[in-house]
């Protein structure tokens, strides 16, 4: 390989590097959801997501609109704060437990 070659590959290298870079920064694995937590939401069930975080709980969705629950996470213990969704219909959610007191966000 002459130095031309060298210098042209390297390029192309840098380039691709900077390109994972971006994607990993601007694209992470919990799509659409801009929420820096701790917390990973598979802890709690292979369909849960993080949806929204209200300071230090961590609303996660166990997919409530087919019965699974929604629940509030204490994001330093990862104890659940409140269960709320399908699990409420069959009576076993304290009356006005959902969202819980500490949950104050809009």
């Amino acid at each position: 390989m002459n130095k031309r070659s060298l210098i042209f590959a390297s390029r192309i290298l840098l380039f691709l590097l900077i390109a994972v870079a971006l994607t990993i920064v601007f694209f992470p694995k919990n799509k659409g959801k801009n929420v820096l937590t701790n917390i990973d939401p598979r802890r709690y069930g292979r369909a849960c997501e993080i949806v929204e975080r209200c300071n230090d709980i961590v609303a996660v969705s166990c997919k409530p609109e087919v019965d699974g629950p929604f629940l509030y996470v204490d994001e330093k213990t990862g104890a659940v704060v409140a269960e709320c969704g399908g699990v409420c219909e069959i009576g076993n959610c304290p009356p006005d437990s959902c969202p819980p007191k500490a949950w104050v966000c809009n």
